[in-house]
């Protein structure tokens, strides 16, 4: 079994703490830490294996890419946890908002048609005063 240091923290809320937390390196160990309840050793293997059938098998990049249904259930099928595969990207990049230069302040609907053309949805309210 190994320690290594989870970050937990919520986002929005106040900066992640740092804690030690075990892992397994062998099936005797995966036992151990669920307590020899083979149910829950399943449970977190499903959790698990839907987790990376999702990353690796590209079948999140068809999601966002707008693929049909059958091309995004094929690679779910097809996906081999036997071989290596590095998740096919990282987190989706930043939007650009280009702003115009010379000008100082905005109006809520030009910061609004700003984030529009960056394919960034927003809605204008109201500030409270």
């Amino acid at each position: 079994m190994k320690t290594v240091t989870l970050k937990v923290g919520a986002k929005g809320e106040r900066t992640a703490v740092a804690v030690p937390c075990q892992l397994a390196e062998t099936l005797e160990d995966m036992q151990k830490l669920a307590r020899n309840k083979i149910e829950v050793v399943i449970r977190m293997f499903n959790r698990g294996f839907r987790i990376e059938s999702q990353e690796r098998s590209g079948a999140r990049e068809s999601f966002r890419a707008g693929d049909p249904i059958e091309v995004i259930a094929k690679k779910v099928a097809d996906y081999d946890p036997t071989v290596v595969q590095p998740r096919t990207t990282g987190p989706r990049p930043p939007k650009i908002v280009t702003v115009p230069k010379g000008k100082k302040s905005f109006t809520a609907d030009e910061v609004a048609a700003m984030l529009a053309a960056a394919g960034i949805k927003a809605t204008v309210q109201a500030a409270a005063e």
